[in-house]
């Protein structure tokens, strides 16, 4: 089974995801803390909503402002980098010579 999902859903379903976890992490937070598990899972939570949230609305600004990314449409001849040639394996040893 393939999903395919493209930029405008991927920043929507970011964005819509960083709330309930954001909730989650903020509603619970207690000063002082609990002892256990509880709050690193909180904090963890937290953190991914915080994370997600930002890498939604930088995608939806790539999207609506148009701009191409890092390069995914450009074929490998309209680089300035081309392959470098594949050099032959040699061993060094610690004498100095190569073998």
């Amino acid at each position: 089974m393939k999903i395919s999902v493209n930029k405008q859903q991927l920043a929507l379903y970011l964005i819509v995801l960083s709330i309930p976890l954001n909730w989650y992490g903020i509603t619970n937070f207690q000063v002082g803390g609990n002892p256990g598990i509880n709050p690193l899972l909180f904090s963890i939570l937290f953190t991914a909503g915080i994370c997600s949230f930002c890498y939604g609305i930088y995608l939806a600004y790539i999207i609506f402002t148009g701009r191409e990314g890092r390069g995914e449409n450009l074929l490998a001849s309209q680089t300035k980098v081309k392959n470098p040639p594949i050099l032959k394996p040699t061993l060094l040893y610690f004498d100095g010579s190569e073998g």
